[in-house]
């Protein structure tokens, strides 16, 4: 056992005491896990150490799933920004019934970067048939290009 140097010593259940509540420490303290039980037994430290080990892993388990949702939010409210720029664009300079008509189409396309390039197009194109001819044109692209 991990403990074999303990043993012999006039000094053992001080020794184990000690080990006891320095275990006792890190497990309340540095994995700052409210529910852990105290250790009054240095045979029971192994078993302790793995459940807190498999509570820390679960925690990391739910901090990765939680940056996931961090992540796909906030691609969210960056693919929202550039739609609503290129909407109102294309409103200012093609008018309202044009701008209504894209926002469904611009919806269907998937790649972040193609819709960067349809808000530069936005400001490039000389009419708004022009426009809805390139991003009818993206749209189709991604389509043939896959998943």
């Amino acid at each position: 056992m991990w403990t074999e140097w303990l043993e012999g010593r006039s000094d053992e259940e001080a020794a184990r005491q000690a080990l006891v509540t320095c275990v006792q420490t890190i497990l309340k303290g540095r994995l700052m896990h409210p529910d852990a039980v105290p250790v009054k037994d240095l045979d029971l430290v192994e078993e302790v150490l793995e459940r807190e080990m498999t509570w820390v892993e679960m925690e990391r388990a739910k901090t990765e799933r939680l940056a996931a949702a961090l992540r796909r939010a906030q691609s969210k409210a960056k693919r929202a920004r550039i739609e609503g720029v290129i909407l109102g664009i294309a409103r200012a300079r093609f008018g309202e019934g044009l701008a209504s008509s894209l926002a469904g189409t611009l919806q269907s396309l998937r790649s972040e970067d193609t819709l960067q390039s349809v808000a530069s197009w936005s400001e490039d194109c000389d009419s708004g048939s022009a426009l809805v001819a390139r991003i009818q044109g993206a749209v189709e692209a991604e389509r043939n290009s896959g998943p």
